[in-house]
């Protein structure tokens, strides 16, 4: 399995339970200021009991379409509709 990032495999990141336990594909991402990621599925009601920290190599060997994302730069994210799309980037709020 490759691995892209220049980020530490150990680097923390945030991924949702859907994501954790593989019930739904990575369909929005965010790179955020402080250089934490988060792998998310999209959906807009998760709570904080939705959300796990893992390191990044397991979000990689959970998705490894995100390895696509390895370049993108802090304050932005990228969504897609299906795991088949290309990531559209979008420009994050401070």
């Amino acid at each position: 399995m490759e691995f892209k990032f220049k980020d530490s495999k150990n680097t923390a990141c945030f991924v949702c339970n859907h994501i954790f336990d593989k019930s739904k594909s990575v369909l929005y991402v965010t790179h955020d200021s402080d250089g934490y990621w988060q792998f998310l599925c999209g959906e807009d009601h998760h709570t904080e009991d939705d959300i796990k920290v893992i390191s990044l190599l397991q979000a990689v060997q959970l998705d490894n379409t995100i390895n696509d994302l390895y370049e993108m730069p802090l304050n932005v994210g990228a969504e897609r509709k299906s795991i088949t799309e290309k990531w559209e980037p979008f420009k994050m709020n401070d």
